[in-house]
């Protein structure tokens, strides 16, 4: 399986305008004289259901904050078919 995000809700200094990648993601910013900001994107799995986790190095956000331009999409690939036949083929609507 595997989860893509695009995190259009972060400034495009630091997460490009329509760029889509696989979870995990971690991301830096970084403010002078500051520790850096650590935002850490990922996913777990149970039964019947996908969780996306996000985490940050300094609990910044609550859930309501979480900037809701951000999308995930899950991709599913049966056991039969390599899975990299699908690791870059699939775009967010």
């Amino acid at each position: 399986m595997f989860v893509k995000a695009d995190l259009a809700g972060y400034n495009s200094a630091i997460w490009e305008s329509g760029k889509i990648s696989n979870l995990p993601i971690t991301l830096m910013s970084i403010v002078p004289s500051e520790e850096p900001d650590i935002d850490i994107w990922d996913y777990q799995l149970s039964e019947g259901s996908i969780r996306i986790r996000f985490q940050n190095s300094k609990n910044r956000y609550g859930a309501a904050s979480i900037n809701s331009a951000h999308r995930f999409r899950y991709v599913i690939v049966p056991k039969t078919v390599s899975p990299e036949i699908f690791r870059d083929r699939f775009e967010l609507p």
